[in-house]
């Protein structure tokens, strides 16, 4: 009977101490713990000044730090999770500008709509012109003084062929067997076939060696094209009336 007297007594004063201890600290605030702990003459006597400023350091600043680091971590895995819904979605806005400006093969200047190809290599001017069919291009014309500005800056030193000739005794064409118009620029002559030079168009025997340029329509012209041929095959084949712009021979060409 007095054993359990003993650690009932015991137990009483241990829960008495616990509750002294609770309502000592509980009866200070937290500015106030904040300014104990802030005078260091205080925190260094010991006593009730060091626990409370122990307690402070314990419940405030190290949970403090806890939940920030815990608010960053969060963040970061929205900020990832954002990331992945947006490229999944396929909105992705600096995909959308390698898409855009993707339009001409690597190894080719695109300019005013057109891609352009200037070889390493030399070939008299067949070989040349034949060179950029293989490439699904043709040999470079010159439509305007802008694309002749561009030509002469990117060539180089370096001669190129372009697509002018013309037979013995005839004017000059383009390859594609349009006369050609000299208001642009005018051939010096001495030979059947043109090239630039570094100032001028210049002409020599097609046989002799030089660089060429390729040119073709780049990727959004040619989608253009393509869906403008689509659109007049659909008319046709519909029964409806086609454009009098188109000649028969155009046609053939989209059919």
């Amino acid at each position: 009977m007095s054993g359990q007297c003993t650690l009932q007594h015991l137990f009483l004063s241990v829960n008495e101490k616990k509750m002294g201890q609770r309502t000592e600290h509980q009866g200070t605030s937290i500015t106030e713990d904040l300014a104990i702990c802030l005078d260091s003459d205080k925190a260094n006597r010991g006593g009730k000044a060091d626990k409370v400023c122990r307690a402070f350091l314990k419940n405030h600043v190290l949970y403090g730090i806890g939940g920030a680091i815990i608010l960053t971590l969060l963040m970061a895995v929205i900020g990832l999770a954002t990331a992945w819904a947006v490229r999944g979605s396929g909105t992705c806005s600096v995909c959308e500008e390698i898409v855009t400006y993707a339009l001409c093969p690597n190894g080719w200047i695109g300019y005013l709509g057109n891609c352009y190809y200037f070889s390493e290599d030399e070939a008299d001017w067949l070989s040349s012109l034949r060179n950029c069919s293989a490439l699904g291009a043709s040999l470079s014309t010159i439509e305007t003084q802008q694309e002749m500005t561009f030509l002469q800056r990117y060539k180089g030193p370096i001669y190129h062929w372009i697509a002018l000739k013309k037979d013995r005794g005839k004017s000059w064409e383009w390859a594609n067997g349009r006369v050609f118009n000299n208001t642009i620029f005018e051939i010096v002559e001495g030979g059947d076939c043109a090239y630039l030079n570094d100032e001028a168009v210049m002409s020599s025997w097609c046989r002799t060696k030089k660089n060429w340029i390729c040119s073709k329509p780049d990727a959004s012209v040619q989608r253009r094209k393509q869906a403008e041929e689509r659109g007049v095959k659909q008319a046709y084949m519909d029964g409806e009336v086609i454009n009098e712009d188109f000649s028969s021979e155009e046609l053939k060409v989209v059919l």
